[in-house]
């Protein structure tokens, strides 16, 4: 195995570098351009979250924590959902899990439930803390989705070490809550 530091270099047209290896066969690596779409995508998120436009209803509270999607922007295949976590609690909150599902509505037992795991291409904070009497907010940009009719999406919060854990259930209606980032370019917070 070997490591190599690489550095971006605009004024490069090669996409393509041959890597050789005195004992293997001599391959060739390509550098893909997600790198280029993740500063896009960040900018985004970062226009989502200053943004004036919010929607209501989309929330969930217990043990004094609150979870709440105030905001569902698009910008081409991306959606971002602008999230506010407050703790109005007197203990610190630690997020251990914080996951995006799509799931089946409730069925019997005996049928056979789906869980889609969505992973988020980005987020505008890496903490896992909320502080105590605090609030925070951040955007996560999402691969576009619609949720089927008999689906929707979850938003579970875990605890670290803790049992205060929440899910925010957000129906097929979606698509009606979405604003798109280009056309709120005139709103400024």
């Amino acid at each position: 195995m070997y490591v190599f530091v690489l550095n971006y270099d605009d004024s490069c047209p090669d996409l393509n570098f041959k890597a050789e290896n005195a004992v293997a066969a001599s391959r060739d690596v390509l550098f893909s351009l997600e790198n280029e779409n993740q500063k896009r995508i960040e900018q985004c998120a970062w226009s989502a979250y200053s943004k004036k436009k919010k929607i209501s209803g989309l929330k969930k509270s217990k043990y004094q924590i609150r979870l709440e999607v105030n905001g569902i922007f698009i910008q081409q295949d991306v959606l971002y959902l602008r999230v506010v976590f407050e703790n109005k609690s007197k203990i610190n909150y630690d997020i251990d899990q914080f996951r995006f599902f799509i799931r089946d509505k409730r069925k019997s037992k005996r049928t056979a439930s789906q869980e889609i795991e969505l992973e988020p291409l980005y987020a505008t904070s890496s903490s896992s803390v909320i502080p105590y009497k605090s609030e925070i907010i951040k955007v996560y940009a999402l691969e576009k989705f619609t949720i089927p009719e008999n689906k929707y999406l979850t938003i579970q919060m875990i605890e670290k070490n803790g049992g205060r854990n929440l899910e925010l259930d957000i129906n097929n209606n979606l698509t009606n809550l979405v604003f798109p980032i280009s056309e709120l370019s005139s709103d400024t917070f």
